[in-house]
């Protein structure tokens, strides 16, 4: 088996070590560009974790809730942008209240293994989402609200459409799973600049630009390198293995079910 250089170059670890650390960088990857902050406007939705997800800790069915919870572009229920300080204020504490959540599934319900993965992932988004509900931040997403709203449908269609690619790497050969995820990843990112590049302004497109970036840099570079990149040659032929999607699966309500079963074919 052949794995990108870039994680590797300096190491030498057995075929097992190989595995799973490839694993949690690309699954980690993955839940962290999909897994983006959501707002909508504030009535029932933000009673939803209180009132929907008093069941078992363990049942993986809330699991997901939790996980749309904190999913910006990938829910179906007709949520909208925050639109002003208030609305920011509360979709920060519901956020808050459901990354408590997908933590508590992943110390209490989890082996070692996915736990990790899970882990090492809510300690990026935590930060980076504690960011955004700083004073700052918030004035941020306000000063950019127009170009979000106007770009959110476009942003949502390029994520739903990518969840779907994703949901068929499980099932494609070992081998190909993680560059395939590759492909994915920067095919996902180009989708997304040419929703938002053509309805914002330079502030906004900036301003969009910087957080798409951000989700997972440094660990889609340390997985992928630059071999894997939209259009290349390698890309093309993955993607023509990759099975199609036929509807017949049910579509999660987030990622992070997909990313778990993508994790027990590496345990």
């Amino acid at each position: 088996m052949r794995y990108p250089t870039s994680i590797f170059r300096h190491r030498r670890l057995d075929a097992s070590k190989h595995r799973k650390m490839k694993a949690s960088v690309i699954i980690a990857a993955t839940i962290f560009l999909y897994w983006q902050p959501t707002g909508d406007r504030w009535g029932a939705n933000a009673a939803s974790l209180k009132d929907k997800d008093k069941g078992d800790t363990c049942d993986p069915k809330r699991f997901d809730r939790c996980g749309a919870t904190v999913c910006y572009y990938c829910r179906q229920d007709g949520f909208r942008i925050p639109a002003s300080e208030r609305e920011m204020v509360s979709y920060c504490r519901e956020e808050k209240e459901a990354e408590e959540c997908i933590k508590t599934y992943a110390n209490k319900c989890l082996e070692p293994f996915p736990r990790q993965a899970l882990q090492i992932f809510l300690s990026t988004v935590s930060k980076t989402n504690a960011q955004r509900c700083t004073p700052r931040g918030i004035r941020e997403h306000l000063e950019n609200y127009q170009c979000l709203d106007r770009s959110f449908e476009g942003l949502r269609a390029c994520t739903n459409h990518s969840i779907y690619e994703m949901m068929g790497i499980t099932k494609m050969a070992y081998d190909d799973q993680i560059p395939t995820g590759c492909c994915l990843v920067n095919k996902w990112k180009k989708c997304m600049f040419e929703a938002y590049s053509g309805v914002c302004d330079e502030r906004g497109v900036r301003y969009i630009r910087k957080r798409v970036a951000q989700f997972g840099k440094d660990l889609v570079e340390l997985a992928c390198g630059e071999q894997y990149a939209l259009g290349s040659e390698k890309c093309r032929k993955l993607e023509a293995k990759l099975p199609k999607n036929d509807g017949k699966e049910p579509r999660p309500k987030s990622m992070l079910p997909l990313m778990l079963k993508l994790i027990d074919s590496y345990a």
